[in-house]
């Protein structure tokens, strides 16, 4: 476990301007901005077992489902082929419905190719995760929250940090990731 912690590195990236959205909303557009940056950085959408490394052609969402208190990761599988609406469809209405219902199935929760975990919907502002192999990157966001800017006035901001392994991914491509994504989230007009 040491000698993988210390391949770990985080980027934070602080006081992206945001929206003032919650719950489905946000999750909603937060899907929807992650794709365009795994196409344009398709080096953070990979798999690793020591030295193999796998870059996948379908991306395969980890998200965090929370029922009756329990947290849950779910996995949507070739997301990269779905709009944000039907992600958040099969989201909603099949895997949270398994949760609740105690019936999911190892395939409902094995191998994504990439994650975000919402800490949002515990008023969480700063987080960081820990990686579980074979995936190598994760997003994880807290909660929006309300601060002043430099130039004194009200904003929403929210601080997504992206948690890889530095021995697969190269720390440019994490950070290029990462910059991509703060820009869709700053300019959202992009996705159209």
């Amino acid at each position: 476990l040491s000698a993988y912690g210390k391949m770990l590195a985080s980027l934070t990236k602080s006081n992206i301007p945001a929206f003032r959205l919650t719950g489905p909303a946000a999750r909603l557009l937060l899907l929807e901005y992650h794709l365009d940056p795994l196409e344009k950085v398709p080096e953070v959408n990979v798999l690793a077992s020591g030295d193999d490394v796998f870059t996948s052609p379908s991306v395969n969402i980890g998200i965090n489902v929370i029922s009756n208190d329990l947290f849950k990761m779910v996995v949507i599988r070739d997301a990269n082929l779905m709009s944000a609406h039907e992600i958040n469809l099969k989201r909603k209405v099949e895997l949270e419905e398994k949760v609740h219902s105690g019936t999911l199935i190892d395939d409902d929760c094995q191998h994504p190719t990439f994650s975000i975990i919402n800490l949002a919907d515990m008023h969480v502002t700063k987080c960081a995760e820990v990686l579980l192999p074979p995936q190598c990157a994760l997003l994880s966001y807290g909660e929006v929250y309300q601060t002043v800017s430099d130039e004194n006035v009200r904003c929403y901001r929210v601080r997504a940090t992206l948690s890889y392994n530095n021995a697969v991914i190269r720390d440019e491509a994490a950070l290029e990731w990462l910059n991509s994504f703060g820009n869709f989230l700053q300019h959202p007009i992009l996705l159209i």
